[in-house]
């Protein structure tokens, strides 16, 4: 025997299925999400590590480090690799993006096993760019971003660091003052995009303050036309930078 629904079993029926199976989709999908994001910082902190230690000379620290990388970003592209989460389900190099990273992590790890350090280096100084470079396609800003903002204007001053300064130049003095202005506007951002569990970190709030005050004594020895306090400044300002992207990058 069958039963046919009446005028009013279906419209219920809808209705029920819409209340109790839409917020859910919608929920998986924001869920998806964040454990991309949850993933992907999991895995990053030790690329970072391994960067550090590379850049140290420790070989053998870094390859450890590096290998830890690999697994965790395997274990992403077999989750998300054909299934992009949230906003990224549109971008057409999403994978290729993804296959790139794991690429460049084997050459480092290959180049490590040799023991050639600047092979390493080589192979893995793309992979922030290209996470940087996936998440803009898609509209995607993350507190990463910020602290690459800052790196990216520290990198404008840094070739001062070397050689004479030619403060006599009013092409130079400007180019200072604006890299300055860059690396300060960098850092008021930086402070106020930091999530919450950095907002409040003190390890956090003692290196930005140590920052501004770097920035402020940069800013003091190029109105002073100081090249040495200028070297000093930005060398300070390196360490800083480094150590920023190392615990919160």
């Amino acid at each position: 025997m069958r039963i046919e629904p009446n005028a009013v079993t279906v419209p219920f029926l809808l209705l029920l299925a819409l209340l109790f199976t839409g917020p859910a989709w919608a929920q998986t999908e924001e869920d998806r999400l964040e454990a991309y994001f949850a993933a992907k910082q999991s895995a990053y902190r030790y690329y970072r590590s391994a960067w550090f230690y590379l850049r140290t000379g420790n070989v053998a620290l870094s390859s450890l480090e590096l290998s830890s990388f690999a697994e965790g970003w395997d274990e992403i592209r077999a989750r998300f690799g054909d299934d992009p989460p949230g906003p990224f389900a549109e971008d057409a190099m999403w994978r290729e993006s993804l296959d790139r990273i794991a690429e460049l992590t084997a050459a480092g790890q290959a180049a490590l096993e040799a023991n050639d350090t600047e092979a390493a280096k080589a192979a893995l100084a793309d992979i922030p760019r290209i996470m940087a470079d996936t998440r803009a396609r898609s509209g995607v800003v993350t507190f990463s971003d910020s602290v690459e903002d800052v790196s990216d204007a520290l990198d404008g001053l840094w070739r001062y660091r070397d050689g004479e300064i030619d403060f006599a130049e009013e092409a130079t003095r400007a180019d200072l003052g604006a890299g300055a202005a860059r690396l300060r506007d960098a850092m008021g951002r930086l402070r106020d995009d930091a999530p919450d569990e950095v907002a409040f970190d003190d390890r956090f709030l003692r290196l930005v303050d140590n920052g501004d005050a770097a920035i402020d004594r940069l800013e003091q020895a190029i109105d002073a036309q100081d090249q040495a306090d200028v070297v000093n400044a930005l060398r300070e300002l390196r360490s800083f930078e480094r150590l920023l992207w190392l615990n919160f990058g």
